[in-house]
């Protein structure tokens, strides 16, 4: 019976150490931005517990007409509290330009934990006027949290050392990206049409053509 109960303990202090984390799926059709103020660009990956902000785009495809037309939605807050489980994103289909509209104009998801029990959160969008390519997204992040947005986090002191986040294979990656702000300076109009024609034919890549064109800028 000791060695049973030994056992016992022993599992319980190798294992409860593994689970004190938070580990998130988001699904292939999404796009990740950030999460609790870094950058990211991955969709799988390891936090430690409490609040978690994700940003990220959901991309979708669905039939007009006879024609294959895919939608890219606006850039989603999502909030929620997490402690020592998995959990998983699941979208909602997008199968009309309706459903496209109502989904930029209130978002919505399911959020599941290891059980299969549904989590609570918060949901918000982060706008902005103008050009979409080359976005500051970790200081517009900064910029909605202390403005308190629908889904905003407390602000955390600033950190000697910046945490972890890590994918699920537990190899050390760099997964932060410096994003190049606009400038200040006031675009000219013909700027502003190829301006546009970009945030046209960004919208319309896939997500590899997409990341190719941001590190083709960022150069």
């Amino acid at each position: 019976m000791n060695l049973i109960k030994l056992l016992a303990l022993t599992a319980v202090f190798f294992v409860n150490p593994a689970l004190a984390k938070v580990e998130l799926i988001l699904p292939s059709s999404t796009e990740s931005l950030a999460i609790n103020g870094k950058a990211i660009d991955i969709r799988k990956l390891s936090i430690d517990n409490g609040p978690v902000q994700l940003l990220f785009k959901y991309n979708a495809n669905y039939r007009s007409q006879g024609q294959q037309v895919r939608f890219t939605s606006q850039a989603i807050i999502l909030t929620f509290e997490g402690k020592d489980s998995r959990y998983q994103i699941k979208m909602p289909p997008i199968n009309s330009q309706r459903d496209a509209d109502k989904f930029n104009q209130q978002p919505w998801l399911t959020i599941k934990n290891a059980s299969g029990d549904h989590v609570d959160y918060k949901i918000d969008t982060l706008l902005k006027e103008g050009l979409q390519i080359g976005r500051d997204y970790t200081g517009e992040l900064k910029t909605y949290n202390t403005n308190n947005g629908i889904a905003a986090i407390a602000l955390l002191p600033p950190l000697k050392q910046q945490p972890k986040i890590m994918p699920f294979d537990n190899q050390q990656a760099d997964v932060e990206k410096t994003e190049k702000p606009l400038s200040a300076e006031s675009p000219q109009s013909d700027q502003i049409n190829v301006g546009q024609m970009l945030d046209f034919w960004y919208s319309q890549a896939d997500e590899a053509t997409r990341k190719a064109f941001k590190e083709r800028i960022n150069q």
